[in-house]
């Protein structure tokens, strides 16, 4: 088998392209050294990507809330939640964090997903003159027979107290306020 012939990058003159140097000017010929660093770099990469997918947790043993829930008929479920003021899951939210909470209030925006969860943004504490206010972040996986849940609507949620949810604001603030992982959701009006 004949060596291929290749042009030295640095003077022009043809070399062998297995050779190590150019005979002419004595540069180094860099081109046979290329598919080994590509083949390096993506040797590296996949070793990166396979570290980082491992590091997860990866302890066997499930999360107690989510088994629990499984287990949990919906009447046990709602019996266990408790109506939490606002203003305490706020102020101390890790105190809350995994608690069993339940809640009324007005929907203010709605973001539906086809295959996950979707998210709502629900005022829970009524003035008396029926205004809705204080914010809380939920997500709910809806069935596929379960009616939509609309901007405006009066609903109950009962579900698993998540800590808080961070956000930026169409004015570009940065808004944190508690987050909910609601395993029913009802309309009440």
């Amino acid at each position: 088998m004949a060596n291929k012939i290749i042009n030295c990058k640095t003077c022009g003159a043809e070399i062998a392209k297995k050779a190590k140097t150019c005979p002419n000017c004595g540069a180094k010929n860099k081109k046979g050294k290329k598919k080994f660093l590509i083949l390096l770099i993506a040797l590296v990469v996949l070793v990166v990507f396979f570290i980082a997918i491992g590091s997860g947790d990866s302890s066997t043993e499930p999360n107690k809330t989510d088994t629990e829930t499984v287990t949990l008929s919906e009447t046990e479920f709602k019996e266990k939640c408790e109506s939490v003021a606002y203003k305490d899951i706020a102020r101390n939210p890790a105190e809350f964090e995994g608690k069993y909470v339940k809640f009324k209030g007005e929907v203010i925006q709605v973001q539906e997903y086809d295959y996950s969860d979707s998210i709502y943004r629900i005022d829970v504490t009524e003035d008396e003159y029926g205004y809705w206010d204080d914010t809380v972040y939920v997500t709910y996986r809806r069935a596929e027979n379960e009616p939509r849940i609309l901007e405006d609507d009066i609903v109950l949620f009962y579900g698993i107290c998540k800590g808080t949810e961070s956000y930026t604001s169409v004015l570009g603030e940065k808004i944190t306020i508690p987050s909910v992982h609601a395993e029913y959701l009802e309309i009440a009006e």
